[in-house]
This record gives structure tokens, sequence and C-alpha cells, in this order.
């Protein structure tokens, strides 16, 4: 009687396919062992943020599942060892998946995550049933291993080209020395006055290069009304997601997925930064959401994306907590957080981060908080094309939940005076 199971005219020559199964498998736990140290891929803009990372877990660790049941499956005939040959398949691929979890706790923004190890489990699981179920359809172990092999052997290929691709060339790093650790300490509010006065009612304009004070109330464009230089004005992406305040100033995130970008490149930041190697960004926020974020949040960016080399500067927040990063000559990622910045939801907190080339200062609510000492090098490895974002990363992977009612930008370091003198005028400007 004929077979006519199509596997068996794809698969007429049997080599040693149990090997073969074997060293397929060891290559793809290897490009596992890859993509959870590599730097985050970039998220598919049609898809929901994080969803391309939980895609991947599930989709990975279903190759891996089927092809763990092909290498120790006995193709029992009873439920009991179906059930046995199943969940110890899945259960080594979950512990790879603890591996690999733990390896990303060292990781440069790599997070380790139970949600993660949920997706491994249960590709594995889709796997491994697809491949008890193909059997039930006479289709051989052997076939199986072949076929399994030949295809994972592609997927091979296409991460080693797509991790070609996603590694964009670094920036230089000038030799600067070993890398200081950033060291926190204290802030003080006895810096050296300014211009202007506190409580003078006028904001302080020297070195001012963007300034949003969301006062349209309507429309999809910000302006940049800081009056330096050709405006660098901003569209909302999505005005479902984001929607101005009426009766008020500010614009609030209610959902996910959205941003208020520069159509193009931020020019006059990075023309006015990378020449002082200097900036303060300023911004009135009142965040709806404190939990605590994986990864953080962001207020505002000037970046691209989410890896270390594609981010110039940053200011955000991780729950209750700043966070802030700046690239330089000397380092792909400088980053520092300071405790509490938000005591909760609901109220408008003025936010801070001075950097005035080898410190960086928060300050929040006139008061300076802590002073991050370590910083060194220059703007030089800047990107030129990266543009301004709020609310968000270009990516629209790191959404900021709540109210945003002003956001400046300076080419210099502001001394604390001034900066408190920006707070006791308020978020109306």
């Amino acid at each position: 009687m004929s077979n006519s199971n199509p596997l068996n005219r794809l698969v007429p020559i049997r080599p040693s396919i149990q090997t073969i199964t074997l060293g397929v498998s060891l290559a793809w736990v290897a490009c596992i062992f890859y993509l959870a140290v590599a730097p985050l891929p970039p998220d598919v803009p049609t898809l929901e943020p994080g969803s391309t990372a939980s895609l991947g877990h599930y989709g990975t660790n279903l190759v891996f599942g089927g092809l763990v049941y092909l290498l120790i499956g006995r193709r029992s005939t009873d439920v009991a060892g179906l059930a046995r040959d199943a969940v110890m398949s899945v259960g080594l691929v979950v512990l790879l998946g603890v591996v690999t979890e733990g390896v990303q706790l060292i990781v440069p923004e790599r997070t380790a995550s139970i949600a993660d190890l949920l997706y491994d489990g249960a590709g594995a699981a889709t796997g491994v049933a697809a491949v008890i179920l193909l059997e039930r359809t006479r289709a051989s172990r052997f076939q199986l291993s072949a076929v399994g092999s030949a295809g994972t052997t592609v997927l091979i290929g296409l991460v080693i080209v797509g991790g070609i691709l996603w590694t964009a060339e670094p920036p230089y790093l000038d030799e600067c020395g070993p890398n200081v650790d950033i060291v926190a300490r204290p802030g003080s509010t006895d810096s050296p006055g300014g211009a202007g006065s506190a409580g003078s009612g006028v904001r302080v304009t020297d070195g001012l290069v963007v300034y949003y004070d969301f006062s349209e109330g309507t429309g999809e464009v910000v302006h940049d009304v800081g009056g330096v230089g050709a405006p660098l004005d901003l569209v909302i992406l999505d005005r479902d997601k984001a929607r101005w305040i009426l009766g008020s100033k500010g614009i609030e995130f209610v959902d996910a997925g959205t941003a208020i970008r520069s159509r193009s490149r931020a020019a006059k930041i990075y023309d006015a930064l990378t020449a002082s190697n200097q900036f303060t960004v300023e911004a009135w926020v009142v965040p709806s959401d404190l939990e605590d974020g994986d990864p953080p949040r962001r207020i505002v960016a000037v970046s691209a994306g989410t890896w270390r080399h594609q981010v110039n500067l940053h200011l955000g927040h991780d729950g209750p907590d700043g966070v802030f990063r700046v690239r330089t000559t000397c380092d792909y990622y400088i980053s520092a957080s300071t405790a509490r910045v938000f005591t909760g939801t609901g109220r408008p907190t003025h936010l801070v981060a001075s950097y005035d080339g080898s410190t960086m200062r928060t300050v929040v609510d006139g008061v300076a908080l802590e002073t991050f000492d370590g910083f060194d090098g220059t703007f030089g490895n800047w990107d030129p094309d990266y543009p301004l974002v709020i609310g968000n990363e270009a990516t629209l992977t790191r959404s900021f939940l709540g109210t945003i009612m002003l956001v400046a930008v300076y080419d210099r370091a502001l001394s604390d005076e001034e900066i408190r003198q920006n707070f006791e005028v308020g978020p109306d400007g």
C-alpha cells in the first residue's frame, strides 16, 4: 500500500537525522541567547507597544519546543507517556527561559520578566502539540526532524541577517580613560544666582532653545513659542490617545502608543547643545500612573529608539522615580535616577534635569534633590537626525500617561535660583 504522506516525497534519504536535529537545536539555543543579550529589536509599528517582544518569546520557543520533543520524545502510544514527554520538553524550554531571563538582569536596558517565561512556556507547549498532532497524521519522526531542522536552519539564517541589520553602527567613543561610576550626592539650594530673581514672575530666557506652553487648546500642532530661531513645532500623532485639556493648558496622554514629536529632525536642539555641551530640560507634568515602569516612561526625548546608542538625551520616570540619560563621547549610556520625584498622581510637578558638562542635577519643585558626579566627554557623537519627542520614544514603546503642561530646553545649565524662578512662575508661564 502506498504512503500518501507528502513528507515521504520531501525526505527520501535518511542521514543521521538525530545528530542534525541536535546540532540545529543547539544553534537555535545560541540564537535565543543572542536575542536575550542583544539590544531590543525595533518594535513593529502596527503592533501595540511590547507586542514584538511577546511574539518573539512565543515564536522562538515554539520552534525550540518542537525540536526538543523530537529529540527526547519516545512517541508513546499511551496518554501518560505522551504527557510525560510533553511536560519534560516544555520544562526544558522554560528552564532555558529562566537562564536567559537571569542573564538579562545584567544586560543594559533589558529586564527579567515573569510574563516572558509564560510566553516561553506557551510557545513551547504549542510546538510540542504541533509535533504530536503531525505524528498522528502518519508523519514519521525522521520526516518531522528533517523538515523541522531544515526550517529552523532557515530561521537561524534570518536571525543572523536580522541581527546584522538591527545592530546600528555605534557612534564613536573617545578614549576618556576608565568609566567613572555615577555618584549621587544630596543637592544644594545655595548655588549662585542667575538672570532674574526668584519670584519676579518672569521666566528665564537666557539660553532658551525651545519652549512649549501647550496653550493652543485645539488642533494637532503644538507650537514652539520660545521665539528663538526657526520654531520647532510638534505634531500630535494620535488625538484619540493624546487630547487637549478643555478650559486649561496642557495635553493629557490617556492611552499608550502615541507621542507629540517634531516632523523632522530637531536641528536647532542638536546645534545648540552640541555647541555648548550643556543643557537644561524642564517640564511641568501630572502623571496619572506611577506604577513601576518596565521599562521607564519618557517625558522628553531626543532620540530615534531605545537602543543604547539611539538616544541623545531623555527625561522620564520609572514609577515615582525620575530617570535621566545623556550620551557623551565617553559613554553610550550614562543614566541617573532620583527616587521619589513624584509623590502622587493628580498633582503638577516641576521636574528639571540640568547638566553642565560634568555633573547632572535633579531639581523638583524648585528644590535641588541630587547632583550626579562622574560624567565626562562631549556631545560630539550625538546623532543630528533625531527628532524631539514628548510623551514617548520615537518607537512609541515608552508611553507616558498623564498630563504635560510645559516643556523647555536650554543650551546651558540653569542655576538653582533660575530654576526656582521658573518654578515660581508656574506652569502657566
